[in-house]
């Protein structure tokens, strides 16, 4: 039986410009990962990124700012988006030309799951 992120990283394979995906734990453990191609080079970002969302996260909280629920960068390696759920961080990377107003859009449906 599939695990319920499963789903949500196949879903955001439907995203004009996707390049990758993945759903960690709020501990920063990764729980699912997907890539069309660079691999190893986006998944070692991904875990970089995650440890830069727990501690603004943990950072937002120290100041009274609630949580950080929202980030989005851009690299060479393309645009990169996070959404915090409640027990879960869903991430997608971009290509530079992808839908941004659609990825938003998935990982606010995708946190709502989480």
């Amino acid at each position: 039986m599939p695990l319920p992120y499963e789903g949500i990283l196949e879903s955001f394979k439907e995203i004009p410009g996707y390049k990758a995906a993945a759903i960690f734990n709020a501990n920063g453990e990764e729980l699912g990962f997907h890539a069309l191609k660079d691999r190893e080079k986006l998944e070692k970002y991904f875990l970089q990124m995650t440890s830069l969302f727990v501690a603004g996260d943990k950072a937002a909280e120290k100041t009274g700012a609630g949580g950080m629920d929202f980030i989005q960068t851009d690299s060479e390696l393309g645009k990169f988006l996070a959404r915090r759920g409640e027990k879960f961080i869903a991430m997608l990377m971009l290509e530079e030309d992808g839908n941004i107003a659609l990825a938003k859009q998935a990982l606010e449906e995708a946190a709502a799951k989480l």
